[in-house]
Order: structure tokens, then sequence, then C-alpha cells
């Protein structure tokens, strides 16, 4: 150990002579007890020193280490903001795409006959990957019949039927009853279909008009002809046989389906909510059954022919037999003729109405230039407008004396016309109806039709008649499958 070590830390200070001058006497009293002080200050110094730098680091790295922990917060914060900033532009672009489908369903709890909306049961299956769409409704027949798959010809082998009146019927007596033969190519119809005198019971048939339907014209919605349980047509169809068959090719081409209830003979009120039940029970569970936000959907044809009153019984919520807040709530539209039915519609409780026929001027419910009144009336009373497109009307084959309401296609126009007019309305319509898919005893037809000419040897007056066919020329066959596709993606901007 040295001797400073000992100096500093000995409790004993070492002893030194004195003999000095005074002048020196102070002189050599001073030198020892500065140079024991003076090592004593130099190792506070170093000491303090020390402790200095020691604090002056750790007061360094808390600095650091505060500046890296806020800048790393800031730069979280940031990038947090920056993400949310990303997301809600994203939602908003999300939201905008929604925008419409959710202020339209507002508008349905209100039956509002302004806005169009997606029924609330649209299934993943039939909306996914098919881009399901509600909006055009088209009417179909499943009553035609052929030998090959049922044994027999229905709807195509259709009599001519009788005027209501005795003078007219002696007008037309060489046609009045007969019945056309497909087997000579005479079908009742005015234009021969380019599937010829099919059978609604073949599949093949059935599932190429389906696709046709979805995916040329894109209408995603069928409206089924249907008689009753157990009831029958005026050719002794019963469609509700076939009525499973339909539903699953429906469902295979992502097609849905609303019944359309004929006016069996017999139907009341009592009977139509048995069918409304029957239907419910029976098909409501497929995921081709069409609702509108959340309930079943019937188009009533000659719905007037029932009283207010009637309908009241099971239509109005404190009706006797009511199916208002029972799992048979459904939407009932009725068939509009003329302002003389409004009291009708409104006091019956439906839930709107449709104007079916394709003649224009025939009932003031198919005069285009009248639907921007219906539709502000209808507006106005909370009920859904439904108005009915049609590409022409000729039922000659088997209306002979029914000319005058005839209406020709003009290569399109006509049925440009109908949809313009509903282009121009200021309600704009939740949904459309388009008669027809395949009334070719009308000829509303939008199915394909082909020219052809049939020459049958040593022919009467009816066999000529009953042979002579129009077509679509100078348009194709597809026209106006793909002209229903224009006016339906340019009306609800598909």
């Amino acid at each position: 150990m040295g001797i400073e070590e000992v100096a500093f830390d000995s409790p004993i200070a070492p002893s030194y002579s004195t003999t000095s001058s005074s002048s020196s006497k102070g002189r050599s009293t001073f030198i020892p007890s500065l140079f024991f002080g003076k090592r004593r200050f130099l190792w506070y110094t170093v000491l303090a020193g020390f402790l200095l730098f020691l604090i002056f680091s750790l007061y360094q790295h808390s600095l650091v280490s505060l500046r890296h922990h806020s800048a790393k917060e800031i730069i979280e914060s940031l990038t947090s903001n920056l993400d949310n900033h990303h997301q809600n532009n994203n939602n908003m672009k999300l939201n905008s795409g929604r925008s419409n489908i959710d202020n339209n369903n507002n508008q349905l709890e209100e039956n509002s006959s302004s806005d169009k909306t997606l029924p609330s049961n649209v299934t993943q299956s039939n909306s996914g990957g098919n881009n399901f769409h509600p909006f055009a409704h088209i009417f179909y027949y499943a009553w035609y019949k052929n030998e090959k798959h049922d044994k027999k010809y229905e709807h195509w082998n259709h009599k001519v039927l009788p005027h209501w009146t005795a003078s007219t019927n002696e007008q037309y007596k060489h046609l009045v009853g007969k019945e056309h033969d497909p087997k000579l190519k005479q079908l009742a119809t005015n234009f021969y279909p380019s599937r010829g005198a099919y059978s609604s019971t073949d599949k093949d048939v059935v599932m190429e008009q389906f696709l046709e339907i979805k995916n040329k014209a894109n209408v995603h919605v069928i409206v089924l002809s249907w008689w009753g349980v157990s009831e029958a047509d005026e050719n002794g169809s019963n469609t509700e046989l076939i009525t499973p068959f339909f539903m699953e090719c429906a469902e295979e081409a992502g097609l849905q389906v609303i019944f359309h209830m004929e006016p069996y003979k017999g139907r009341n009120a009592a009977s139509v909510k048995r069918d409304i039940k029957y239907v419910i029970d029976k098909y409501g569970n497929s995921k081709a059954f069409f609702r509108h936000n959340g309930k079943p959907l019937f188009y009533m044809y000659d719905s007037y022919i029932l009283s207010a009153e009637e309908w009241k019984t099971i239509l109005s919520p404190n009706g006797k037999d009511t199916i208002r807040n029972t799992k048979y709530d459904s939407i009932i539209i009725g068939l509009y003729l003329n302002s003389g039915m409004r009291d009708n519609i409104k006091n019956s409780f439906m839930d709107g109405f449709y104007t079916y026929f394709a003649a224009d001027q025939f009932t003031e419910g198919s005069t285009c230039s009248k639907w921007q009144e219906i539709s502000e009336w209808a507006h106005n009373n909370n009920l859904l407008f439904i108005p009915s497109i049609a590409p022409g009307y000729i039922d000659e084959k088997i209306r002979p004396w029914n000319k005058q309401n005839t209406k020709g296609r003009e290569n399109g126009q006509y049925y440009q016309r109908m949809f313009d007019a509903v282009l121009n309305l200021k309600h704009f319509p939740q949904y459309i109806t388009i008669t027809s898919y395949n009334e070719w005893h009308e000829g509303t037809q939008i199915e394909p039709a082909i020219p052809i000419t049939v020459n049958n040897p040593n022919s009467d007056q009816f066999d000529n008649i009953a042979s002579a066919y129009l077509d679509y020329s100078p348009k194709d066959p597809d026209f106006y499958l793909t002209k229903t596709r224009e006016n339906v993606n340019k009306i609800f901007k598909l």
C-alpha cells in the first residue's frame, strides 16, 4: 500500500520537525497541511466528476430512450391514423355501394313505390356469383304439352274461342270452335316457336328457357302461372302437378319464382287463403322462392272479381280470417284495369297492383301515357305500382274477332316505348313486369320465334289461317331477349 493512501486513510497524522524561522515557520507549518488537503480535494474532485459523469450518462440514456419511445409512439400513432384513414376510405367506398340498398330497404319498410331494393331473403347461392337482381319479373306459362313427353297435346292445339255476341260468332263461324293440329304444324299462335311445339315437362327445354331468361334477358325472377291446389285452367291443365319440377329447375338455374294466382272457377277469399298457405308451406323454404322484404309476394290475376269486402276478410289486419301478422302474411298485388278500381284496391287492403295487359290503351292500366298519374296515385297511397311491359300483342289465332287490339311489334319500337315510359316516371317503380316470356297464344312472348312456311295441300280456309305465321324479321330470333337485357340494365343501372 503506498504512503499517500496511508496518509489519507490513517486516523493518525505523521509528525514533522518545526525548527525553521518564523517566516519559514509559517511556510513550513502550511506545507504539510496544504499537501494533505490538496490530495483530498483531488480525490473529491475525481469522485464528484465521476458522479457527474454517471448522472449525465444516465440522463442521456433516459433522454434517448424517451425520444425513441416518443418517436415510436408517434410513428405508431401515425400508422394507426393512416390505417384508420384507409379503412374509413374503404368503408366509405363499400358503404357508397351499399347505401342505395340500405336506403331502399328503409323505404321498403314503408312499402314505398318509389325505390328499388333487394329482398331480404336473397340467398347466397342465387345472389353471389350469379349477380342476382330482383327488379324485373317475367310472366311464364307452364301449360304446354306434346305427344312425345306427355302423350297428348295441350295449348298448342287450343280451340278458336267464341265471341260473347251471336252476331260476331256468326261472322266467324268457319273458325270458332275449331282445334289447331300441331301434327300439321298448325299451332294456336301467330308466331312459330324456335323450339317447335315443346313440352313444359321436358327438363332440357325448361333449363334452356330458364338460362335464356337469366343470361340473355338478364331477368332473374319468373312469375309462374298457377291455377290453384287442385283446380285447372279451361284446358284442364293443373299446374300444381308440375310446380315441384319447376321449383327444382329454378333452383338449379339460379332463378326465383313468384306465383301468379289465376282465377280458377269458384275462387273466393277462403280458397285464396288456402292457396297462400299451401304455397308457403310447400315451397316457402325453397331457395327459389321469392320474397319482398322477407314476405312472399303474389300476383292476383283478375283480383277485381272478388269484392273489397271479401278481400278484407283475409287482408285487413282485423279481418276475421286475416293472414296479416301471421306466418302467412304476404305482399298481395292486385290487377289494375282503370281508375274506377282504385277504391277496390285500397279497401281490399292490397299492397299494390300491376297492369299485365300488353295492348296499349286496351285498359287504362295498360295505357303508357297514363302511367305517370297512376304512379303518382300509388305513391300517395303507399302502394306498389308495378307496370307491365310487352313487345306487342296478337291473339288472332284463338280470337280472330279481336283484331282491333292487335299491336304490331314495329321491329322492337313498340317494346321500347313501354320501357321508355317507365324511365320517365317521377316515382321510380321498385319492380317491372314483362308480359311475357312465352304466352304464345296472345303473341306477347319474347322467347325466340323463327320464320316458317307451312304448305297444307287440300287445305280449307281454317287451315290456311292456322298455318300462317309471323316472325321477328328483319331482327334475329333472340332480338327481344337482348332488347330486354339492354333496357333492364338501363332502367335499374345494372
